[in-house]
């Protein structure tokens, strides 16, 4: 769920009224809009729990409730809460990467990379304003990170959109 992904809906008529009437912009881009604000406010990641018939999305209030719900569930396999489990790897590739070749990689390389990883449209200037950082900055770690093989765009500047390898 929290990768790219197909996504339709159940009620493919229901989504077609519900987005004519403005109640949803569009279908299948819930989760990473959810993740994206979450990153922008500084909060945790939404925390998801797949069932057979439902899906439940926690917003944990503080860190200390993310531990918690991690903590107290007694199967860790079927009812823990999904952490974005990917990321990490991502952000230790990184790393692995930039030792081997030499290339030195900033925190702020790892919290643009962490924001191309969930939504791969995002602009520099988005990305800069997010992060209180300047576009060149930025820029710079898009470089850097395209140096480690770790991202490439996919189609024009204008209309493309970066691609997490």
């Amino acid at each position: 769920m929290l990768s790219r992904h197909t996504s339709r809906p159940n009620n493919p008529a229901l989504a077609a009224a519900l987005r004519s009437l403005g109640i949803i912009d569009g279908w299948g881009n819930g989760i990473s809009a959810m993740r994206m604000r979450c990153m922008e406010e500084g909060t945790p990641e939404p925390i998801f729990e797949l069932r057979d018939d439902e899906t439940m999305v926690c917003f944990p209030m503080d860190p200390d409730s993310l531990l918690a719900a991690t903590i107290s569930h007694d199967d860790p396999l079927s009812s823990a809460p999904l952490a974005r489990t990917d990321l990490p790897a991502i952000q230790s590739t990184a790393r692995d990467r930039a030792g081997q070749q030499n290339i030195g990689l900033t925190l702020n390389d790892e919290k643009v990379l962490a924001m191309i990883d969930i939504d791969g449209r995002l602009t520099a200037s988005r990305i800069a304003k997010n992060l209180n950082i300047s576009e060149s900055t930025v820029r710079r770690s898009f470089r850097r990170l395209r140096e480690l093989g770790l991202i490439d765009r996919v189609g024009s500047d204008k209309s493309g959109f970066w691609q997490v390898k």
